[in-house]
């Protein structure tokens, strides 16, 4: 019986010389040929045709998604994908792929894995992968795969629906995919209203690291609210109007009636926890440290201009009003080469001088600030604009606010604390606010007799920090 040939595409020589003395050790398959950037698998593909390609995601020259959706356009070939999943860009990417038309995706293998485990998962999967029958994607051709869809016209314009519903029966959807399943799952899902009168259940075939943010890209793609199932429960549309402390249990109060719960971590934005906590004395100190912030807003100005201003994916803006240049239009290849317009967006952090500004005034300034960094705005067309002010978006960081900063811990055994605002260590940033998350649980945990840490140590200091920290 013929050998399973191997195309191995990753930029790390390290993990790339890994696969291929793994696939090695199998008499079933063989490597034809190896590759670390994107252009270089599908010329290889296209002149050796393998039986399978392991492709990464990152990838230099050409990303693993552009890579997938001209293989697939072309000369399909089963992907497996063999990428990270520790961070949030890479799933998407991953996700994007699948959608293209790659088969099934694996996880790098870890310094903690049991010897032997990942290795005969990955030659399972390679085999597993070869046997299914692949088909050409015509819209890869289009540069169509993995975006958001444009609004069909002649859909019903649908009221969301509430849940859990009062008294009826409720409708049951339920939706399988397999190894290669995403792709068709994203078209079924796309050409059923987003306000029908159902629940959607989907099961489908994808390993476990990639699995929870599958369901958020799931809800970008298809414009369905979608949640993936923990084993607990999701209340949707349950704004939480108060929350009661008792000996064993804690009740908390919606628009739906009361319930009990075991515990609560209440993320909610400092300026509204005092609403939701008790009135009485147990709950003035922390009131009183409450009462030191101030909101700190942020706004954001989106552009889009029917040309290229810059070739920059990003850029600090000094000294002026707008402060952060995020090129949106650089973030995936395949959009770039589809539409050469500019779409960027500005970030102005501490932005109360705007916040009484009108969306045309705010638009003046930013344009005129950005065309002294990028003269080509001058020459270019905007073409569309949105202004979006978050008032309060985080807080304001004043001197000796830190002490006043609380600890998850509270006061009510079964109650905690989350969010940027709470006594992290770190700012108001998107990473102290996961960070007090991180914290939140250990604190449960140790209520509960159990010592275990969440938190991942911080980087020791090495360099120039060393000497200032």
């Amino acid at each position: 019986m013929a050998r399973i040939r191997v195309l191995v595409i990753e930029d790390s020589l390290t993990v790339r010389k890994r696969l291929v003395e793994v696939i090695g050790t199998d008499s079933d398959l063989e490597v034809v040929a190896e590759g670390d950037n994107g252009r270089t698998a599908i010329e290889l593909c296209r002149t050796l045709r393998p039986d399978v390609i392991t492709l990464d995601m990152n990838l230099p020259v050409m990303d693993g998604v552009s890579a997938t959706e001209h293989i697939m356009g072309h000369f399909p070939t089963p992907i497996l994908i063999v990428s990270s999943s520790t961070n949030r860009g890479d799933l998407f990417k991953t996700y994007d792929a699948l959608a293209a038309g790659a088969v099934d995706v694996l996880e790098k293998p870890r310094a903690e894995d049991a010897d032997g485990a990942w290795e005969k998962k990955f030659l399972a999967a390679i085999k597993l992968v070869s046997r299914i029958r692949v088909i050409t994607h015509i819209r890869a051709r289009l540069g169509s795969v993995g975006r958001a869809p444009v609004a069909r016209l002649d859909t019903p314009v649908v009221a969301p629906v509430s849940w859990p519903p009062t008294g009826e029966a409720r409708s049951v959807i339920a939706l399988g995919a397999s190894t290669g399943g995403p792709g068709a799952l994203v078209d079924v899902l796309r050409e059923i209203p987003t306000g029908i009168d159902a629940t959607l259940l989907v099961v489908l075939h994808i390993d476990e690291p990639f699995s929870s943010a599958f369901a958020d890209w799931l809800g970008v793609q298809t414009g369905h609210p979608v949640a993936y199932a923990r084993g607990g429960e999701v209340l949707l549309r349950s704004a939480v109007t108060a929350i009661g402390p008792k000996q064993d249990q804690v009740g908390v109060l919606t628009g739906s009636g009361e319930r009990q719960f075991d515990y609560v971590v209440l993320a909610a934005p400092f300026q509204n926890v005092a609403t939701l906590l008790p009135s009485d004395e147990s709950a003035k100190p922390l009131n009183r440290q409450l009462a030191n912030f101030e909101p700190s807003s942020i706004t954001g100005i989106h552009l889009w201009f029917d040309r290229e201003i810059t070739p920059l994916p990003h850029a600090v803006l000094l000294d002026r009003t707008i402060q952060w240049m995020f090129h949106k239009s650089k973030f995936h290849e395949s959009r770039e080469q589809a539409d050469r317009g500019s779409y960027i967006e500005l970030v102005v952090s501490a932005s109360k001088s705007l916040v009484q500004k009108s969306r045309e005034e705010i638009l003046e300034l930013a344009t005129r600030e950005l065309a002294e960094f990028f003269p080509a705005v001058l020459e270019a067309k905007l073409v569309k604009a949105t202004v979006i002010k978050e008032i309060y978006a985080t807080y304001a960081i004043l001197p000796g606010l830190d002490k006043y900063r609380p600890m998850a811990k509270t006061q009510w055994p079964r109650i905690f604390l989350a969010g940027d605002w709470t006594a992290t260590g770190w700012p108001a940033t998107m990473e102290g606010a996961v960070r007090s998350g991180y914290l939140a649980a250990e604190a449960l945990m140790e209520s509960r007799g159990h010592g275990k840490k969440f938190v991942i140590p911080d980087l020791p200091s090495t360099g120039f920090m060393k000497l200032c920290w």
